[in-house]
């Protein structure tokens, strides 16, 4: 073969072998080995948190219900206004990371300029549905998602689909004909659309309306698994839970001025009266008062004595987590940010575009936003384009240094009360990103003028949800102490986190004391002990759920602890035990221990990577520093996990890259190398590193640019497969293509040469002579040199004749 097409495929091959790592010829010395098969594996943190909407079919994140479509009654054209939230694909999948601790919040703009459409991106959009007689009801600031408004014949043209109404298990229902569709690029940009079908009974509250304890109860009526004597009041949590010190600490008092707790909901508001009665008689004088704002969307009424006569209880649940909430963070600001009722029959369930934008308002428009409490739920795993709209405005809110928290549900774990029906966790308590909070009964106990002065005991509520996620996986950070064996075994996230009081307790609602139970009231009452230690510690403990399993797994479980554990009662998924479980989480709070109990699990995690950029079968070497947040000093003997993922890549070698484990040392350092396969086609790689035991936890991490030097673009634009597969063939294709035309190139020019002349009276060479039979056989000697042009003066004189060759041979030409 022609030493030039020789030397051609062989850096044909190299290039080969860089995309697939043949032989590992690009790694380096030293280059760490395999990670043990022991070692941890779980789901990569980003993916791991997105539903499946996102990582599923069009027909999932598009909405469209192919057994709606196919199995409803009376068909026919869909009259009226249809309302459709798009939810936008970030421009980066390290949006889906979650930031370490101490990680700077990002503002709305921030998140919009780093993560969000361009502005040229997001008008176009706008454009394309206004110009088919669409209105945009919501441009909302971070361009991640858009709500549009219209009539339905013009919306189904829009999406490339027609809108019809009939019946559909005796609901009357809106749907879509066929797979929605938008031009490109708009398809590629929207992750998940809302609205073009409409599906029934969606939304639930965890609230249920008691009577009156100091009536008599009917015959038919028993008291629940664990009741409270007395009834559990906003105040009484002070008491119980331990608030009052939380207030005092270090000697003077600390309030929640300025921190703002969003309420998400749906109704019709609340009556201002009962807030302000409330605050002026169950509220103690020495607090300082709180701040109502109300941000009501898509039509709902402003707040109103009208609100009382709202059929659902909306109002009922959204002034009771006013109340509870604020009891627990004086001075806090308290905004209430509901969506309009939904159809009486649908009983009064929210649409989910309604929800989508009540939850957008809060994350992206309300102002000084710290907590979110969301006291309402759907069963997991059936509305995947829901979800993946929650889903990302829940990353949002973790960038924004948010703390996101959710009720657990009130049917025991199961679809219906009394144990009927299928295992049923509910989101938004589901999303890795949320506290999910059980229910408990508190017990307490009165001194002899009737004051609570303490608590007996404190069961599991037997209607406290919980259970594992039908579509998120365990995160890491979950498979800690007593967690670690049952959320290990389901593979799934595991519900609730921590638990607080759901039965019997007390509110104020239309002119006077009302009763109710459920995790509606046990989340607002968290959500105002998160925003008082966001006070008391001066930055927003943020994403704050790990933290609460290093404080459980690390033997926040005793009494006196930050968390006391909950042993007796249970629900429909078995009773509560020692440690973890599925009804109380990791049990309830003790307000001061928990604060610094949480405060010191914050531990702060330097991560430096080097090379950068790296290239594919080369090893990223990670340098992890873990320190005291606050003394900055090192933490020895923690456990690290540092995992290698893949990021906006699908094809061959993706996905987990390779993970590796290890203890810090005295000074709270830890180095490990982690290869890149050689077979990786992306052009990014995130390389995140966590470290939880004894009681922390702490993250960090960052993404690295992989690329061969010279082709950088091209490996950034062969992200997708098959389009990698596809660019490999092609440089494969190219590479073999030069090779053979530079050899075709040389032929002709030996071709034109013409022959060496013979002097008159030169014998021509003859044929060389047959071997004979004592001759060696061996391999052929190497091919004759070719003659060469020197450059020269042209002559017209004859040729010389040409030397005789010399004894030494010439080089043999080894094939490559």
């Amino acid at each position: 073969m022609d030493r030039r097409l020789r030397s051609l495929l062989r850096l044909s091959l190299v290039v080969a072998a860089a995309f697939l790592g043949l032989g590992g010829v690009l790694s380096p010395l030293g280059a760490a080995t395999a990670v043990p098969a022991a070692a941890p594996h779980p789901t990569p943190v980003w993916a791991s948190e997105l539903p499946s909407a996102l990582l599923g079919a069009p027909a999932a994140r598009l909405g469209f219900n192919a057994a709606i479509a196919q199995s409803v009654l009376d068909a026919a054209p869909a009259s009226g206004t249809l309302t459709t939230v798009l939810t936008l694909r970030p421009s980066s999948p390290s949006f889906y990371l979650t930031p370490g601790p101490g990680t700077r919040a990002l503002t709305t703009s921030e998140v919009a300029a780093e993560y969000g459409l361009s502005p040229l991106q997001y008008s176009a959009l706008e454009s394309y549905f206004t110009g088919h007689g669409i209105t945009i009801l919501h441009a909302w600031p971070d361009r991640l998602s858009l709500t549009i408004s219209g009539p339905a014949a013009q919306m189904g043209s829009a999406f490339g689909t027609s809108e019809k109404s009939g019946l559909y298990q005796g609901r009357p229902v809106v749907f879509a004909t066929s797979l929605p569709t938008l031009p490109a690029p708009f398809q590629s940009e929207v992750a998940a659309v809302s609205g073009l079908t409409t599906e029934p009974g969606r939304f639930t509250l965890p609230f249920q309306a008691l009577p009156d304890p100091a009536l008599p109860l009917s015959t038919e009526a028993g008291p629940a698994q664990g009741r409270t004597t007395p009834t559990v009041t906003p105040p009484a949590i002070h008491t119980i839970y331990g608030l009052d010190a939380l207030y005092n600490y270090s000697g003077t008092s600390h309030w929640a001025t300025g921190i703002g707790i969003a309420l998400v909901l749906w109704g019709d508001g609340y009556a201002p009266a009962d807030l302000q009665t409330f605050y002026s008689s169950a509220y103690p004088s020495g607090f300082p008062a709180p701040v109502l704002r109300y941000f009501p969307v898509d039509g709902a009424p402003q707040p109103s004595a009208a609100a009382l006569s709202d059929p659902s209880t909306g109002p009922q649940e959204l002034t009771l987590d006013l109340e509870w909430a604020g009891s627990e963070a004086p001075g806090a600001t308290l905004d209430a940010v509901y969506a309009p009722d939904g159809p009486s029959s649908n009983g009064y369930s929210p649409t989910d575009p309604s929800m989508e934008d009540a939850l957008n308002e809060a994350v992206t428009s309300v102002t000084g936003v710290q907590v979110l409490s969301m006291s309402f739920g759907t069963a997991d795993g059936t509305d995947t384009a829901f979800q993946a709209a929650f889903s990302n405005s829940f990353h949002e809110a973790t960038l924004k240094g948010i703390t996101i928290l959710a009720a657990s549900g009130d049917t025991g774990g199961t679809s219906s009360k009394n144990c009927q029906g299928n295992v049923a966790p509910q989101f938004p308590a589901s999303s890795p990103q949320v506290v999910a909070v059980g229910g408990t009964a508190p017990v307490l106990t009165e001194n002899a003028l009737g004051v609570v002065n303490g608590l007996e005991s404190e069961p599991a509520w037997n209607l406290s949800g919980g259970g594992f996620s039908a579509d998120y996986p365990a995160p890491s950070w979950q498979l800690v102490g007593s967690a670690a064996g049952p959320i290990g075994a389901s593979g799934m996230r595991g519900e609730p986190d921590v638990a607080g009081p759901a039965a019997d307790n007390e509110f104020y609602f239309n002119g006077r004391a009302a009763f109710g139970e459920g995790t509606s009231f046990a989340t607002p009452m968290w959500a105002g002990l998160i925003a008082e230690m966001d006070a008391l510690r001066g930055n927003p403990l943020g994403f704050v759920t790990p933290h609460l399993y290093a404080v459980g797994a690390g033997g926040g479980g005793s009494i006196g602890g930050g968390l006391v554990d909950i042993t007796q009662g249970g629900n429909c998924l078995g009773p509560a035990g020692p440690g973890w479980d599925t009804a109380t989480g990791w049990g309830s709070p003790r307000a001061l221990p928990l604060f610094e109990e949480i405060a010191g699990t914050y531990v702060g995690v330097d991560l430096g990577v080097s090379p950068r950029p790296v290239a594919p079968g080369a090893t990223l070497t990670a340098t992890v520093h873990a320190f005291n947040a606050t003394s900055k000093r090192g933490i020895g003997s923690l456990s690290v996990f540092v995992e290698l993922d893949s990021l906006s890549y699908s094809g061959p070698c993706g996905g987990v890259l390779a993970t590796a484990t290890g203890p810090t040392d005295a000074n709270g350092s830890f180095t490990v190398g982690v290869p890149v396969p050689g077979c990786y086609f992306g052009s990014q790689v995130s390389l995140s590193v966590t470290v939880s035991s004894n009681g922390f936890y702490g993250s960090n991490q960052t993404t690295v640019a992989v690329n061969l030097d010279g082709i950088s673009g091209l490996l950034a634009a062969l992200q997708q497969y098959p389009y990698n597969v596809v660019g490999f063939a092609v440089i494969m294709v190219a590479a073999t293509a030069l090779g053979l035309l530079a050899s075709s190139r040389h032929k002709r020019r030996l071709a034109r040469r013409p022959p060496p002349r013979v002097p008159p009276g030169a014998k021509s060479p003859g044929p060389a002579p047959p071997p004979t039979s004592d001759s060696v056989t061996g391999p052929p000697g190497p091919d004759p040199m070719p003659v060469v042009d020197a450059p020269g003066p042209a002559t017209s004189g004859p040729v010389a004749e040409p030397e005789a060759p010399s004894a030494a041979p010439s080089a043999p030409d080894y094939p490559v």
